[in-house]
């Protein structure tokens, strides 16, 4: 493989802990001067694409001394309800035999909106491929896998973000110890992020399996078996976390109506809002009980909350979509 990469590692490093999701979409890539070269996107991340070539010989001799050249990439998606074309402002980083990287020069939330959507109709393209005697454990297999994606999406999303949230709700702090103690929670988000989502994800899929309720109410189990309130600085984190699930409730109120009994004779179990793995309700709380092991003071969490609940809106509308479809 030939790297034409000279960018920053701290950079590369984050692009590429973002999960990377597949697709096939027609596009082309394009710079002033220069002959358009034709692609497909094969698949992308919150911070690039991997473009596979339709003609490789041409395009590798086209692109190989273009290092970290800024360039458009466009395309149309063909699924979409209008004939919008998007162009993605982005720069060369890794070619190989079959393709290149780019990462994007600034995040292209409607392009990235475009391909999920794309993504998700070819999902259920495959549904209604199937017999109908298979569909039922096929139905239930894509609609985790279509969670547990969104799920990986949305932390991604968040951690692109919140970074410069603290960072700005530091300047406003009403003290010295709030200005750190924000300050110090960027590096604390940063060292944490992998471990988060990895208890973030999985909370909500054994939710999803039966296997373990995710805690949405103001209590705690004891030992006895019973329950019992949580203490006054939990019971403040929970009702943070419950407030940002409210505003969203709100939001989806009807899509979530028409979700619940249908996740609910998918899966086996009686869905409601408390318990729907698909809503705001289980998706913020798991976040907060992932977050419990991360040292910061509850301003940051309070952020992380309300970080959530901005891309929760963005992303759970496309999931939505899907599931009733």
């Amino acid at each position: 493989m030939v790297d034409i990469n000279t960018g920053s590692p701290d950079t590369e490093s984050e692009h590429r802990r973002d999960r990377r999701f597949q697709v096939s979409q027609a596009a082309i890539i394009t710079q002033p001067g220069h002959i358009e070269i034709a692609c497909e996107i094969r698949d992308f991340c919150l911070g690039g694409l991997f473009l596979k070539f339709t003609n490789p010989e041409a395009a590798i001799a086209s692109l190989a001394k273009r290092a970290d050249a800024a360039v458009e990439i466009v395309f149309t998606p063909a699924s979409s309800d209008t004939t919008q074309t998007f162009r993605i402002p982005a720069q060369l980083k890794r070619l190989s035999p079959l393709g290149i990287g780019v990462s994007f020069s600034k995040h292209p939330v409607d392009a990235l909106r475009a391909l999920q959507k794309l993504r998700m109709a070819r999902h259920r393209q495959r549904l209604a491929d199937l017999p109908e005697s298979g569909a039922h454990p096929q139905l239930r297999d894509a609609s985790t896998t279509l969670l547990s994606e969104t799920l990986l999406q949305v932390h991604d999303q968040m951690m692109r973000v919140l970074g410069d949230k603290l960072s700005a709700a530091a300047i406003q702090a009403s003290g010295i110890t709030e200005h750190s103690g924000l300050l110090s929670a960027v590096q604390e988000f940063n060292k944490h992020a992998a471990a988060v989502q990895g208890r973030f994800v999985q909370q909500i899929l054994d939710a999803l399996k039966h296997a373990r309720p995710v805690q949405t109410q103001a209590t705690r189990d004891t030992s006895d078996g019973g329950l019992a309130l949580v203490d006054e600085l939990d019971f403040e984190d929970w009702l943070s976390t419950s407030s940002e699930a409210h505003k969203l409730e709100e939001q989806f109120r009807e899509q979530l109506i028409d979700i619940e009994p249908r996740i609910g004779q998918l899966f086996g179990f009686s869905c409601d809002q408390s318990n729907n793995p698909f809503g705001p309700a289980v998706i913020g709380h798991a976040y907060r009980s992932a977050l419990e092991d991360v040292p910061v003071i509850a301003r940051a969490r309070q952020i992380a909350y309300a970080t959530l609940r901005d891309v929760l809106a963005d992303q759970l509308a496309p999931l939505y979509a899907e599931l009733l479809a």
